[in-house]
């Protein structure tokens, strides 16, 4: 077999996920074309990018990076600061250290491939959007969240246009636009977003239960806060269904879920269900995660809302006793 013919049928086997057989194959063209061709020939340097490419789906951050940074330091220097692979390197680079929560290297990176890509393709390239959807998930890591909804409501217009509203990153970027805007507490404004993005994921045959809990999660959260729990709550016990039934039974997912389905009940005035259901999701992730995370400070803060409300004020003193300071502003990360 040719260098051109390995490198297609690595090519093959990463995009169906085999990626132990991709990577000698890489490795064998990175090796091979490096000693004939040379380490700057693009094929050899177009192979260590894909190298790189399947280490970081497998999880092998630490593999991956340096690979990334010797291709794009000799992209630049071979094929040009804007070349389509120099840039394409810049922005993976970008988007792994904005995985691995390196945001400080992750967005300069970002940044510039965003300008180069418009300049070179276009605003609404796929190849100018993709880096800002990396660029926007940064963002919202770093709590930055009027700067990640202005990035999340380009790519919404732009994905609608190209792929239109049923693609699956159509689908992503309004569900990052959704979250950016819970964080504001912009939640009327959120509400409309998150109907269509149900209404989207509920007609598709191929979603998977834990992404229908997730927006099933998303859109009652929302509704929740909007006054409307009546409306929640069927789509709460669908979602905690769900994720009760789930192999990967993920305590911190259930313990969330019966938390927010407790509040919209204390809101429907059903304390006793209410209590039954908080109580239970505190000592879930109690055991799991003790109680100094983002979920156990949110669902001690319900559970004093509740004792106040019903009224238990013996309950709810004791309770309050064991909030953080700013427990008035305590919102637990999306599940």
């Amino acid at each position: 077999m040719t260098l051109e013919s390995i490198n297609n049928l690595a090519h093959l086997y990463r995009d169906q996920g085999r990626y132990d057989e991709a990577e000698p194959l890489f490795s064998e063209v990175i090796e091979t074309g490096g000693r004939v061709l040379g380490s700057d020939h693009l094929l050899t340097l177009t192979a260590m990018t894909n190298l790189a490419v399947v280490y970081r789906r497998q999880g092998r951050y630490e593999d991956a990076e340096p690979l990334y940074l010797e291709t794009l330091e000799t992209m630049r220097r071979v094929l040009g600061e804007e070349h389509p692979y120099t840039l394409s390197c810049m922005a993976s680079l970008g988007a792994l250290y904005g995985h691995l929560n390196r945001h400080d290297e992750a967005e300069p990176l970002l940044l510039e491939a965003i300008e180069k890509y418009r300049r070179v393709l276009g605003e609404n390239h796929t190849h100018t959007l993709a880096p800002m959807a990396s660029l926007a998930a940064v963002y919202q890591k770093q709590e930055r969240f009027e700067e990640a909804e202005r990035v999340y409501r380009t790519l919404v217009q732009q994905f609608r246009q190209i792929h239109g509203p049923e693609h699956r990153a159509t689908r992503w970027s309004i569900e990052g636009l959704i979250l950016s805007l819970t964080r504001l507490g912009r939640f009327t404004e959120a509400e409309p977003l998150a109907r269509e993005l149900w209404a989207l994921w509920e007609n598709n045959s191929k979603a998977s239960p834990a992404s229908i809990a997730r927006v099933l999660y998303l859109l009652a959260d929302i509704l929740v806060h909007n006054g409307k729990s009546e409306e929640a709550e069927p789509l709460l016990r669908e979602c905690l269904e769900i994720r009760r039934a789930s192999e990967a039974e993920d305590d911190r997912l259930i313990a969330s879920t019966e938390s927010l389905l407790g509040d919209c009940l204390t809101t429907l005035g059903r304390y006793e269900e209410a209590e039954s259901l908080l109580l239970e999701s505190y000592a879930r992730i109690e055991s799991t995660e003790g109680e100094s995370n983002d979920i156990a400070h949110a669902i001690r803060k319900r559970i004093v809302d509740l004792y106040e409300i019903w009224p238990r004020p013996d309950k709810a003193t004791a309770w309050r006793a064991s909030l953080p300071e700013s427990a008035e502003a305590v919102r637990p990360s999306e599940p």
